[in-house]
């Protein structure tokens, strides 16, 4: 009976030590997971930090592009405001000079109109720029026959065409 009895107990204290090492076990593992779970969890508020300050930057960064959005609206209605006058202004302007006739002159002629003496201007602008590239031209070729003749006596009448583009006024 002592024998079953000292046998029991050692099959009891078996036990007890499988549960020890197993329970044992367990707990590293738990602690493992308890270290992993602090170093995920301080890793968690190190890029909660970022995050927030991210947040608050493109915060700060809306409220900026904001208020730089109601300055630039104020401007722009400002500056079509300005520009809705100048318009109005510049109907006047042209009402008026539609409106304008042409005056007989002291011997017997009409003198022009102010529309038509800006569509005269309009016109010598064209035939000036016109007659400059008609130049230009020229110049080229003056330039090339020379070039080619390289100095013959074929080319002795070949005069420069000189600059005279200072006395042009526009």
């Amino acid at each position: 009976m002592f024998l079953i009895r000292e046998q029991h107990l050692q099959e009891r204290l078996e036990d007890f030590q499988q549960r020890c090492i197993s329970e044992s076990s367990m707990r590293t593992s738990a602690q493992e997971q308890c270290r992993e779970l602090l170093s995920s969890l301080a890793r968690s508020e190190n890029h909660r930090e970022a995050l927030e300050a991210a947040l608050d930057e493109a915060r700060h960064c809306q409220h900026e592009t904001n208020t730089e959005l109601v300055a630039e609206k104020s401007r722009h209605a400002a500056t079509h405001s300005e520009l809705e006058k100048l318009y109005s202004e510049n109907r006047t302007l042209w009402n008026l000079v539609d409106d304008l006739t042409s005056v007989p002159g002291g011997d017997g002629k009409q003198v022009s109109t102010v529309q038509e003496l800006h569509n005269d201007n309009q016109e010598q602008k064209a035939i000036i720029c016109k007659q400059t590239d008609e130049i230009e031209t020229l110049r080229a070729t003056n330039a090339a026959m020379k070039e080619r003749c390289g100095g013959c006596n074929g080319c002795q009448d070949v005069t420069d065409i000189e600059d005279d583009s200072e006395d042009a006024v526009f």
